[in-house]
């Protein structure tokens, strides 16, 4: 006996049990889902607001390197903070165009010179 013919009578049988499965999926798992999504957020913009509304504490302005850092994971669950692998100058360098960039050095801030040359027709 082939073994197609007994898989398709098979499925034929229970495409009804799997479209009425389909629904109720649907229904008992998506529905509450999506309602557990709706309430996150709310809670996340409840609990955003209540952290902006907390003052800072005196001691943390002053904290750097490495304190500030375990501060801030310490105090709030946004994000994980970790120190920079580059300097400032490198990170500065990297990010911006040499244009904006501050220096004191003629060739790096200057412009590029004039040539008084004609430029021959065609």
């Amino acid at each position: 006996m082939p073994r197609r013919p007994m898989q398709s009578r098979l499925v034929s049988a229970l495409r009804p049990q799997l479209e009425h499965f389909n629904k109720e999926v649907y229904c008992k798992l998506w529905t509450p889902l999506a309602i557990a999504i709706g309430v996150i957020k709310a809670f996340k913009k409840h609990l955003t607001a209540d952290f902006k509304a907390r003052p800072i504490p005196e001691f943390a302005k002053h904290l750097r390197g490495q304190a500030l850092v375990d501060y801030v994971n310490k105090a709030q669950p946004f994000f994980k903070a970790k120190l920079p692998s580059m300097s400032y100058e490198q990170l500065k360098y990297r990010i911006m165009d040499w244009k904006y960039i501050e220096t004191s050095d003629p060739m790096i801030r200057g412009k590029a010179p004039e040539i008084e040359t004609e430029i021959p027709e065609r």
